[in-house]
């Protein structure tokens, strides 16, 4: 049995909304690192399919949508098959390459165009008011994608609302990691606490992406407009995130790196402080 959460109304459809038997036998598009499959139901409709899919993932796209002039795929439809435990999201199919696969061939003008475009959406979206916590849209937990993805709730395992919650979390993961002894821990996440607990907290938390990078990003056939997409991980979340996962993400054969400094604020310290934590998580001494 399906249910709905979410189905745009009828007149809004390009076309009725494909079957499940036609979505299982469409053309599945490559992805890696998931088990989530992205299936290509032509000439209108892409549909997100798995049993790990969360529907925050279609309410951050119909924010999106709503609060910015930035092209996210139309959602239309979001549900759930109660028999084989899979989550579908049915969205609009948008014609263009991907990012990294045009980057090196485009000029200056065709990227400044691109940075243009992300920074007056992005900065749409960053003015949003905050809901006063850091997680998802409907008080989902925050995650935390400096250590590699992890889910992480405040101190009493309910929202979590200040910097120094967040910190604390992030400290106590790569802690458990890889533990330090419990002098040099109680120093380190001294200097974390001092230096990201003012800028950290729900009341600052900006609307973020969190996983901005150039395969993530389309450029639509016939006018070159930048798409975003995969709107899984956003939420509110402190106002310097965005440019650290940002650069975490760019592997320095490209120019690339210099454009995510045109479109979103940087903030050195706290970079520097992300990739001492990266190397704390994963054991690197």
């Amino acid at each position: 049995m399906l249910e709905f959460v979410y189905r745009a109304p009828e007149k809004e459809l390009p076309a009725p909304l494909p079957t499940i038997a036609q979505i299982e036998a469409s053309t599945a598009i490559p992805r890696r690192f998931t088990e989530t499959q992205v299936r290509l139901v032509k000439p209108h409709f892409v549909v997100k399919v798995g049993r790990g899919i969360k529907f925050a993932e279609g309410d951050n796209m119909l924010f999106a949508r709503k609060h910015s002039d930035l092209i996210v795929p139309i959602l239309y439809a979001a549900f759930h098959d109660t028999d084989t435990k899979k989550t579908y999201l049915v969205m609009e199919y948008i014609h263009g390459p991907a990012l990294s696969m045009v980057w090196n061939k485009l000029d200056k003008e065709a990227k400044d165009s691109v940075a243009s475009q992300l920074r007056k959406g992005l900065d749409q979206l960053r003015k949003t008011p905050s809901p006063g916590h850091l997680g998802g849209l409907k008080g989902e937990n925050p995650w935390n994608r400096m250590s590699f993805g992890f889910p992480v709730t405040g101190l009493d395992g309910k929202e979590m609302k200040t910097g120094h919650d967040w910190v604390e979390a992030m400290c106590r993961a790569a802690q458990k990691e890889n533990p330090m002894k419990e002098d040099c821990y109680k120093w380190i996440t001294n200097i974390y606490h001092n230096l990201l607990d003012s800028t950290s907290g729900g009341d600052q938390a900006v609307f973020t992406h969190a996983d901005i990078h150039m395969e993530n990003i389309m450029m639509r056939e016939g006018d070159n407009k930048v798409v975003l997409l995969d709107w899984e991980k956003s939420g509110f979340y402190p106002p310097y995130y965005e440019y650290l996962l940002a650069m975490c993400e760019e592997r320095w054969y490209t120019d690339w790196g210099n454009y995510v400094c045109r479109f979103l604020d940087q903030h050195p310290r706290e970079l520097f402080l992300m990739y001492h934590f990266r190397s704390w998580y994963v054991g690197v001494r």
